[in-house]
């Protein structure tokens, strides 16, 4: 049910101007957004709201027959995913067989499936087999019959074989079955996508690259395609090539909020703290429990000297997770700035309570027991972060610990 949902959202809308509209889609943006923190009544009372504004937005109805689905509002979610289907067809077609297989209906069911087996949206075969909301319907003649037929190319079904191995994590035999296909098929952009995915699972970045190049070469509307190659951008420390793949994932879908949170990431690392924060700010008025969120803006701030408004993220991140140490580290690091030592020591402490072997946490509580004068205990967290390998630690043992 969650990668169903997760699959809605990377659906593709008409290009809209953003954010000048966003006040058109504030409701939008929230329904999507309640459907994350799973309260399903308020994301369809949202959907609904945007609906007013939105007449008969395929995109809106979609989502807002998802959310029916999620209350096991059968019948509301049909009604709404029948008149998404009727703008694109395939669309909608298998969440409406998923409902019509709750309600026991095998006929409409197998129905919808059909017309998602034709369309665009389909998936490898095994994954609606493996799909418990169907084992209802699976022993009657419908479904027998509809399986009596072939939905799947010998290139697609190849390539569902090399996803199951890779999903089994036989990552060299998954590679060798798309290294036969890619010989055969030199430009088939989700073959190169795919064996991208692999080296991605073996650490392999810079071949993951070159993949995904290929794959963007011989088609160049696959949100995916660009957001994956973002994010091995990103890792690789290519910033400016990360942002403009991001930049390139937006303009195919503008109203993909989850978009905004990467694209502000990647500004941060290129120092582009105003944007940054502006982009941040703007997820966070949906995803305003987004811990990991909360504490990349508390980093804005901290960067642009702004200690206040750090400290304030920082704060709201570990209310809402206290067991992840970068959150008190920062918080930390923002006290001593704002010469709040005792406050910085004791989140030192709190950072190192959860990752105990951390160099820098050491190195970084030592600094500021030298200001609070406990020259002691400084020494001995200077020792133990020197011993984790941390050189400026071995400086300061040199100058302040004879």
């Amino acid at each position: 049910m969650r990668q169903f949902t997760a699959i809605l959202l990377l659906l593709c809308f008409a290009r809209v101007s953003f954010p000048q509209d966003i006040d058109k889609y504030d409701d939008y943006f929230k329904g999507i957004a309640d459907i994350e923190y799973k309260d399903y009544n308020a994301s369809a009372g949202y959907f609904t709201k945007a609906l007013e504004t939105n007449k008969n937005n395929c995109h809106i109805l979609l989502m807002r027959g998802e959310a029916y689905y999620l209350l096991q509002n059968y019948q509301a979610a049909i009604s709404d995913l029948i008149k998404a289907e009727e703008t694109i067809s395939g669309l909608a077609s298998y969440r409406l067989a998923t409902c019509y297989a709750r309600l026991n209906k095998p006929e409409e069911a197998v129905k919808w499936l059909e017309v998602f087996l034709k369309s665009e949206y389909k998936c490898p075969e095994s994954k609606i087999k493996l799909d418990k909301t169907f084992s209802c319907i699976e022993n009657t003649t419908e479904w027998k019959k509809l399986w009596s037929n072939e939905w799947y190319n010998k290139q697609e079904q190849t390539l569902a074989e090399a996803e199951y191995l890779m999903n089994s994590r036989k990552y060299t035999e998954a590679m060798d079955v798309l290294d036969n296909l890619l010989d055969q098929r030199k430009r088939f952009h989700q073959g190169f996508y795919l064996r991208a995915k692999i080296f991605i699972l073996m650490n392999d970045d810079k071949n993951a690259l070159e993949d995904l190049n290929e794959a963007i070469d011989i088609y160049k509307k696959n949100l995916l395609y660009y957001s994956e190659r973002a994010d091995v951008n990103y890792r690789l420390g290519k910033f400016r090539q990360s942002l403009s793949d991001i930049n390139s994932a937006l303009e195919l879908d503008p109203l993909n909020i989850k978009l905004y949170f990467e694209k502000s990431l990647t500004e941060s690392k290129l120092k582009e703290y105003k944007k940054a924060v502006s982009g941040f700010e703007l997820y966070l008025r949906y995803f305003d429990k987004d811990h990991e969120a909360l504490y990349q803006t508390g980093i804005c701030y901290f960067d642009m000297k702004n200690y206040d408004k750090a400290m304030e993220y920082f704060n709201t991140a570990i209310q809402y997770n206290r067991s992840i140490a970068k959150y008190y580290t920062g918080r930390a690091y923002t006290n001593a700035m704002k010469s709040e030592f005792i406050n910085a020591e004791d989140d030192f402490s709190m950072a190192l309570d959860l990752t105990p072997k951390d160099a820098s946490i050491y190195y970084g509580r030592g600094m500021v027991r030298l200001y609070l004068n406990k020259n002691k205990d400084a020494c001995r967290d200077f020792e133990k972060a020197a011993n984790l390998g941390n050189n400026e630690a071995i400086n300061q043992l040199e100058q302040n610990c004879k």
